[in-house]
């Protein structure tokens, strides 16, 4: 038969380790590391931690992304038993449009950067830096 009966074993891609090492996901796991002492050497951990340490993940994932705001504020999540309905960075003053429109080059605010190519799954990294890795080269 020409279909497909049984599922794939095997991943129909995998990314290279030139690839992975430049990612913003290792990024920021050596970030979080670096934070604090966490081993998440794969996404299955990070994903642990988490929902495990949430207060945690989001304060490094806000410097990490290098969120641009007059204040964080002291609280990082309020009614966190009540998902939908928590608040993260309840007491933050930020311009949610200059976060948006932050990018370091001449490409309007709503083009796609241009190493992106429709069908491939490279987009603007963060601080506006191209797809790929955290220097730019992808």
């Amino acid at each position: 038969s020409q279909y497909m009966t049984t599922p794939p074993t095997e991943p129909l891609w995998r990314p290279s380790r030139a690839r992975i090492a430049g990612a913003n996901l290792t990024a920021f796991m050596s970030q979080a590391k670096a934070d604090w002492g966490i081993e998440c050497g794969n996404y299955d951990t990070l994903y642990d931690w988490s929902i495990a340490e949430i207060e945690k993940f989001w304060l490094s994932f806000w410097d990490f992304c290098g969120v641009i705001a007059e204040t964080r504020g002291e609280r990082v999540l309020i009614d966190g038993d009540k998902m939908p309905g928590a608040r993260f960075f309840p007491d933050a003053k930020l311009n949610f449009a200059e976060n948006l429109l932050r990018r370091r080059d001449d490409t309007g605010a709503l083009e796609p950067p241009s190493s992106y190519h429709a069908g491939d799954r490279t987009c603007a990294g963060r601080h506006g830096d191209e797809a790929g890795g955290r220097d730019g080269h992808g």
